[in-house]
């Protein structure tokens, strides 16, 4: 037994190899998060006490310095992950209250009591997962998100400045040709310019606007069809456990 909890710790200590510079805090507590997420499903052959830990240090504002380079990234994030649970065992480093601190003081000031040991099957149980490129992609098909959001506004704006013609946002243009979102960047257009006194006198001006105007359903619809396939597997991977191996209680 003793072995074999030595073992454990010893490969979070192995793989302590990143380098580079810190991942920023939201990434990591995405990380934190994530893990805490993966072990609840309760076939990684963990203690209920990291899961505990875990989420004490997020509440508590604990956050494991990572670095952001060597990572295997979908055959685990071994390095990333085993910089963060080596705060766990009161080693390494991390940011509490604005400053960066020796893992073990971090705890300390927090008032989070650190391991001596891990146990069994806890070193991979920390390390074996995709929590850091899944925290990683996450936060960014978020921003991307927001930024196609912002993209059909300015869009409002610069249709309505160059007096377009509302008839290329008309629903059932959009319905026959059939992509989901070109259907609803067509529909956001006809919210976002609903009530435009500049508009209501423009129609009829000209025959049709020029693409940079008549298709911003065509050209963002396309992002966000992108988009939602992005998300799908975002999503799936958010919840997922990926340890190796995987304990199932029912056959051992």
């Amino acid at each position: 037994e003793e072995m074999s909890n030595r073992l454990s710790t010893n490969l979070i200590l192995s793989h302590c190899t990143g380098t580079g510079d810190p991942y920023a805090e939201e990434l990591v507590r995405g990380m934190m998060l994530l893990r805490a997420n993966a072990l609840c499903v309760g076939i990684s052959g963990v203690r209920p006490l990291l899961v505990t830990m875990l989420v004490e240090m997020l509440n508590k504002g604990v956050t494991p310095v990572v670095p952001q380079k060597g990572s295997l990234g979908a055959s685990g994030d071994l390095a990333p992950l085993s910089h963060m649970g080596l705060v766990l065992l009161g080693r390494g480093e991390a940011t509490y209250q604005g400053e960066k601190l020796p893992g073990g003081e971090a705890m300390k000031r927090a008032g989070i009591e650190a391991l001596d040991t891990l146990v069994c099957k806890e070193g991979l149980g920390i390390t074996n997962g995709t929590c850091a490129m899944t925290s990683v992609g996450a936060m960014h098909l978020y921003d991307t998100m927001q930024a196609i959001a912002t993209a059909d506004v300015i869009s409002s704006l610069t249709f309505t400045a160059l007096t377009g013609q509302l008839n290329a946002f008309q629903e059932r243009v959009h319905t026959c040709r059939g992509h989901l979102g070109q259907i609803k960047v067509a529909a956001n257009m006809r919210k976002l310019t609903e009530g435009s006194e500049i508009l209501k006198n423009a129609q009829g001006d000209r025959v049709q606007d020029a693409y940079a105007l008549r298709c911003i359903p065509q050209v963002h619809g396309a992002v966000r069809d992108a988009l939602d396939y992005v998300k799908m597997h975002v999503d799936i991977e958010l919840n997922a456990v990926t340890d190796n191996p995987l304990i199932f209680n029912e056959d051992e």
